[in-house]
C-alpha cells in the first residue's frame, strides 16, 4: 500500500513540475522576446532622432557635392555616436561612410531600407551585412532640400551588443529569478501533492481492506466536494455489502440446514466433473464415498451409476436410472442446469417402496384367493335362488348376479397381474400376427355389426412373425379391441399391423368419443377413471389396460396411445420380431 501511495504523490508531483518548468520556460522566453523587441524599438527610436540631427549637417554637403568633406564628417559623426553612419545618393551610389572606404562599397539603392527612403519615407531592415559580417539594425532617413531629394543617410547598431546586453540581463536578473520561483513552486507542488494524494490513499487502503474481507471499514478524511462524496458514497457502499452478506451467510446457513435435512442423497458435479455438494443423506447411500472437490469418476464405482451421469453431461439433459448399491436398491434422479452448467443427482431410497409394493402384492394376491371362496358361494347361493324366486325377486337376484361375476372378473385379473408381474411367466413360440387379429376379430363381429360399426384387418399380404405367448398377446388384442368396441357408437373400428424395421407394430384405430389429454399420462395405471365420456362400462375391472401394459413389457415391447376428443382413439403396441424374421 505505501508503494501504491507514494506512487499517487509522483505522479500528482510530477504532474505539478511538468507544468511548473513549462510555464517557466514559456515565461523566459517570451520575457527575453519581449525585451528584445523592447531595446530594438528604443534602438530604432535613437537612430530615427539621430537621423533626423544629422540630415540638417549633411544636406548642404550632399547640394554641393563636398564628398571628400561629407565622408570626413561621416567618420568624424559615426566615431562620437558609436554609430555606422552610411550616405547614398539617389542614384544608390554610397558617397560617405563611418567604417568603410565608400569608392568600395557596392550599389545600395537595392536595400530595403535605402529603397525606402528614396520613397521619401523613413525606411528599417534588420538582416546580416556583407561588408562588416556582422547582422546588424538599419534605418534610413531621407535627405531633401525642398522638394527635391538629396540622398539618404542610413545609420546602423550591432545586434551583437543587444545580445551582449540580453545575455548579462539574463544572467544577473532573470535566471536566478526564475530559480527562485521554480524552486518555490516545486516545493509548494510537493506539499500540495501530497495533501491530495493523502484522501486518495486512505480511500485506496479502505478498498485493499474491503477487497480482503473486512467490510467493517470505514473511511473518514478531512474534504470536501467530489472527494466528500466519494468518501459519502464509498461508506454507504461498505454498508450495503455489509448487509447483503450478512443476509447471503444467513440464507446459506438456513439452505445449509435445508440440505443437510433431507433425507434423500444430493449430489451436486460441476462442469469440471468435480464434486462441488453433497449432502448428509449421500452418506446413508452405500458405495458412494464422495469428497467435494474430488472427480466423480474416481468417487463412483458403479458402472451404472457413472455411465448414467456420463450421459447426462455429455447431452446436457436430466434423467433417472435404477441403481443398486449392495442389496440396497436406489432411483437416480439427474437435472442439468445449463446456465450454472451444472447436474443435480437425487438419490431416492427405494427399499421402502420396494418393501411395500412386495407387500401389496402379496396382500393383493391373499386377498384375491381369499375372496375366490365367498363369491364362488355367493354365486352359487344366487343361482339356487334364481331358481327357486318369482318374477319380483328375479331382477335383484340378477343384480347380485352381475356384481358378484364383476369381483370375480376383478379378482382372476388382479391375480393375472401378480402373475405377470413375476419372473419366467412368459412361454414364448413362433406366432404369426395376421392370424392371431383375424381370429380376435372375428370374435366382436356380430356384437358391432349389432350396433352398425364396422371392423376391419389391415395387414400385409406376408405373415409378419414374432415371438410371444400366444394365450397373453391374444389377451392384448381382445382387451384393445373390447376397450374399442365398448366406447365406440358409430363409425368404424381398424386392426393395423406392420413392419417397421427390427418391430411389428399392432395399431388399434377406433372413431368413438375419445380421451381428454390430462387422462392419458395414468390410463395405464390399475383402476384408473377416466372422464364420464370413456366410464367404465358395466361389469368392466378397471384393469384392462394395466393388464396390457404388463403383458407388453414382458414381451420387450412399447405402447403408446394418442386420443383427440369426439375423433377417436389410436393404440400402437411395438412388439420385437424374431431373431429369424
Amino acid at each position: 500500500m505505501k508503494n501504491f501511495g507514494i506512487s499517487i504523490v509522483a505522479r500528482i508531483f510530477i504532474g505539478y513540475v511538468v507544468i511548473i518548468i513549462f510555464l517557466s520556460a514559456a515565461i523566459l522566453f517570451f520575457s527575453f522576446q519581449a525585451t528584445r523587441r523592447h531595446y530594438v524599438k528604443n534602438l530604432t527610436g535613437e537612430l530615427e532622432n539621430l537621423g533626423l540631427v544629422l540630415r540638417v549637417d549633411l544636406a548642404p554637403l550632399l547640394e554641393a557635392g563636398d564628398w571628400g568633406e561629407l565622408d570626413s564628417l561621416v567618420k568624424d559623426l559615426g566615431e562620437e555616436t558609436q554609430t555606422r553612419i552610411t550616405v547614398i545618393t539617389p542614384d544608390g551610389v554610397v558617397r560617405a561612410d563611418s567604417r568603410s572606404d565608400p569608392a568600395g562599397m557596392e550599389n545600395h539603392a537595392g536595400r530595403p531600407e535605402i529603397a525606402r527612403a528614396l520613397e521619401g519615407f523613413r525606411g528599417r531592415s534588420r538582416r546580416y551585412s556583407a561588408t562588416l559580417h556582422e547582422e546588424m539594425l538599419y534605418l534610413a532617413v531621407p535627405v531633401a532640400s525642398g522638394e527635391k531629394l538629396l540622398g539618404v543617410v542610413r545609420l546602423s547598431l550591432f545586434l551583437k551588443d543587444i545580445n551582449l546586453l540580453l545575455a548579462s540581463l539574463k544572467r544577473s536578473i532573470l535566471l536566478p529569478m526564475t530559480g527562485l520561483v521554480i524552486a518555490a513552486s516545486i516545493l509548494a507542488a510537493l506539499l500540495l501533492s501530497r495533501a491530495q494524494a493523502r484522501p486518495i490513499m486512505a480511500l485506496a487502503e479502505a478498498a485493499r481492506k474491503v477487497g480482503a474481507g473486512d467490510y467493517d471499514v470505514e473511511v473518514s478524511i478531512q474534504a470536501n466536494g467530489e472527494l466528500k462524496e466519494l468518501q459519502d458514497s464509498f461508506n454507504l457502499m461498505t454498508a450495503r455489502i455489509r448487509e447483503s452478506f450478512a443476509e447471503i451467510s444467513r440464507q446459506k446457513e438456513f439452505l445449509d440446514r435445508v440440505i443437510a435435512l433431507i433425507r434423500e442423497g444430493l449430489l451436486v458435479i460441476d462442469r469440471e466433473g468435480k464434486i462441488t455438494l453433497r449432502n448428509r443423506g449421500l452418506a446413508e447411500v452405500g458405495g458412494l464415498e464422495t469428497v467435494p472437490g474430488t472427480d466423480y469418476r474416481d468417487a463412483i464405482r458403479d458402472p451404472i451409476l457413472r455411465g448414467f451421469i456420463d450421459r447426462c453431461r455429455e447431452e446436457k439433459s436430466g434423467g433417472a436410472v435404477e441403481v443398486s448399491f449392495g442389496a440396497n436398491p436406489y432411483w437416480a434422479r439427474a437435472s442439468y442446469d445449463r446456465d450454472g452448467d451444472v447436474l443435480v443427482v437425487v438419490f431416492h431410497d427405494l427399499a421402502e417402496m420396494k418393501k411395500l409394493e412386495e407387500m401389496k402384492k402379496k396382500f393383493l394376491v391373499d386377498i384375491s384367493h381369499e375372496m375366490r371362496t365367498p363369491l364362488t358361494a355367493i354365486r352359487g347361493y344366487t343361482e339356487t335362488l334364481r331358481e327357486e324366486a318369482g318374477p319380483g325377486q328375479q331382477k335383484h337376484l340378477e343384480i347380485i348376479a352381475g356384481h358378484t361375476d364383476r369381483l370375480m372378473r376383478i379378482v382372476e385379473d388382479l391375480l393375472l397381474i401378480s402373475r405377470l408381474e413375476e419372473a419366467g411367466t412368459l412361454n414364448p413360440e413362433p406366432l404369426g400376427l395376421t392370424g392371431l387379429a383375424r381370429r380376435t376379430l372375428e370374435a366382436f363381429r356380430p356384437r358391432l355389426e349389432e350396433k352398425g360399426v364396422e371392423i376391419r384387418l389391415e395387414a400385409p399380404d406376408r405373415e409378419i412373425e414374432i415371438a410371444a405367448d400366444p394365450e397373453k398377446l391374444e389377451r392384448v388384442l381382445f382387451n384393445l379391441l373390447d376397450n374399442a368396441a365398448n366406447h365406440t357408437e358409430a363409425g368404424s373400428i381398424a386392426c393395423r399391423i406392420r413392419r417397421d424395421g427390427d418391430r411389428a407394430v399392432i395399431t388399434i384405430e377406433d372413431t368413438g368419443g375419445g380421451i381428454a389429454a390430462e387422462h392419458l399420462p395414468r390410463i395405464f395405471e390399475r383402476f384408473y377413471v377416466a372422464d364420464r365420456a370413456r366410464t367404465r362400462k358395466p361389469g368392466g375391472t378397471g384393469l384392462g389396460l394395466a393388464i396390457v401394459k404388463e403383458i407388453v413389457l414382458l414381451h420387450r415391447g412399447t405402447i403408446n396411445i394418442e386420443s383427440t376428443p369426439g375423433k377417436g382413439t389410436r393404440v400402437s403396441v411395438s412388439l420385437p420380431l424374431r431373431a429369424d424374421a
